[in-house]
């Protein structure tokens, strides 16, 4: 017997996959050709770089989940959600726009601009995921067939 749960949740749930995986994908596989080939930077400090950034983030996601779990229970999740779309948005829009070499250097601005979106994104997976946690197995189920 499935928990009764409108049917527009499930629809919900799974059209949030599109906006991170929309996200994520530039950002782990075209940015470095992007920033290599395209804007000239060298290979070896993107590559650095890129691997600082993603060793951070496999660090705060631990912290990260700690936090987002107690913003989910005292009723901060929709609130943490819309400032983490804001900074991903903003984050995510300074990786391939940039700002005149004279204000700051590249490598500076894509590591604060990647930095700013990995994080903005892993404040969004992890509120999306705490959000089908909260639901009975089969809503759960029902759920994560939609994504």
């Amino acid at each position: 017997m499935t928990p009764a749960t409108p049917r527009w949740s499930a629809a919900a749930y799974g059209l949030m996959a599109w906006p991170l995986a929309w996200m994520a994908l530039p950002m782990h596989l075209q940015l470095g050709h992007f920033l290599t080939v395209t804007q000239g930077l060298a290979l070896e400090e993107v590559g650095l770089l890129i691997l600082l950034v993603r060793a951070l983030e496999w660090i705060q996601d631990l912290a990260l989940g700690l936090v987002m779990e107690r913003a989910w229970l005292q009723g901060w999740g929709p609130g943490l959600a819309w400032g983490a779309a804001v900074l991903l948005a903003a984050g995510f829009a300074g990786l391939w726009w940039w700002p005149p070499a004279s204000w700051v250097p590249s490598l500076a601005w894509v590591g604060a601009c990647l930095l700013v979106a990995q994080c903005a994104h892993s404040v969004l997976t992890l509120l999306w995921w705490r959000w089908a946690h909260g639901q009975p197995a089969q809503v759960r189920l029902r759920w994560t067939s939609a994504r």
